[in-house]
């Protein structure tokens, strides 16, 4: 990622971002499973 955000912390920020937003997700008992997980990922990224 880092050749899409362009600074290392930046992508750092990012990747925490995306990390709690999935941990959200998984911790959500309303949530249901994620069909296409890198697309998710993507997505939230």
């Amino acid at each position: 990622m880092d050749h899409i955000r362009g600074r290392v912390a930046d992508t750092e920020d990012t990747l925490q971002e995306v990390w709690l937003a999935w941990s959200a997700r998984h911790r959500s008992q309303d949530a249901g499973p994620v069909g296409n997980a890198r697309a998710y990922l993507v997505r939230i990224a």
